[in-house]
């Protein structure tokens, strides 16, 4: 979990970004009559997830006036339901430390508006864990969670409504979080390992193991899915939102070579590459316990 401790570590620098941009984007509304928007809210939310790695650029439209050190641009995509977006881009120092996709929803500051949002998240990417912070009569300002290596915001601003924001982070070598692609990561023969799935891949995946017969269904705090005693694969591990490799997918094979039984490990992702990887050292270092260390992707 150690790639969301930094990330948290990082988000202490721009605390206050979203709540800013949110009120930005209340203000400068009128300014966006006409942007695209998706059929569903979980199209248009998953849509600004998948564009996260390249820090939303397809969505940037007309820049704001902004602070020093914050770049903000009205967003060209909207989510079903919200008024108006903007992209954000934050600097550290004079290197982009991280971006962010913030939509307003104008009247849903109420308990009955918060639940609603959560419950449509939920629904859309199955995030059921928040981080609240609280102001001092105890009342909730804002929300977080987690989204592989993305930090997805829920922001409160009374008659101004609602902010829902997804943000990425840059690491220390200017590398986007959660890209599929940070690392290029190469295997022994030179060929290049970070060759994601979409979410809707992994999702089907899943699904497609989960009616072999024999799945037997199961969960914890980071992981679903399913172990079988009937048929192959054996377990199958399915990320949950609160994983730095979320979503990634891992199959555990029994495999027989003659008189010599080894278990395998492979997988799927559609996240972050290098933590997709790290993943997949764990399950390879549980198998060696076992008799073996193969491992590999699809």
């Amino acid at each position: 979990m150690s790639g969301w401790n930094e990330i948290a570590i990082a988000g202490k620098s721009n605390k206050n970004q979203f709540t800013w941009l949110c009120f930005l984007v209340l203000i400068s509304s009128g300014l966006m009559s006409s942007v695209a928007q998706a059929a569903t809210f979980c199209d248009g939310l998953k849509k600004i997830i998948a564009t996260a790695p390249n820090e939303f650029d397809g969505f940037r439209g007309q820049k704001l006036s902004s602070p020093e050190g914050l770049d903000i641009f009205l967003g060209n995509f909207s989510i079903l339901g919200a008024e108006s977006c903007a992209v954000s881009n934050l600097s550290v120092q004079g290197k982009r430390a991280s971006s962010g996709y913030t939509c307003s929803f104008k009247g849903w500051d109420s308990a009955e508006g918060l639940a609603k949002l959560q419950a449509d998240i939920k629904t859309c990417v199955n995030i059921e864990v928040w981080e609240n912070s609280t102001a001092t009569d105890g009342r909730v300002q804002s929300l977080a969670a987690r989204y592989g290596l993305l930090r997805l915001s829920i922001t409160r601003h009374g008659a101004a409504g609602l902010g829902l924001g997804v943000e990425v982070f840059r690491d220390d070598q200017g590398r986007v979080r959660g890209s599929p692609s940070r690392g290029s990561l190469k295997n022994g023969t030179g060929d290049k390992v970070c060759s994601a799935k979409t979410p809707d891949q992994i999702i089907a995946f899943i699904a497609d193991y989960g009616e072999r017969e024999g799945a037997t269904f199961f969960q914890n705090a980071e992981f679903f899915g399913f172990t079988n005693d009937k048929s192959s694969p054996v377990v199958v591990l399915w990320t949950k939102p609160v994983h730095p490799a979320h979503p990634a997918l891992i199959v555990r094979e029994v495999v027989r070579e003659g008189e010599t039984t080894r278990i395998s490990a492979r997988g799927d992702f559609a996240g972050d590459c290098l933590a997709f990887h790290a993943l997949l050292e764990q399950v390879a270092a549980m198998n060696k316990a076992v008799g073996t260390d193969e491992k590999g992707k699809n």
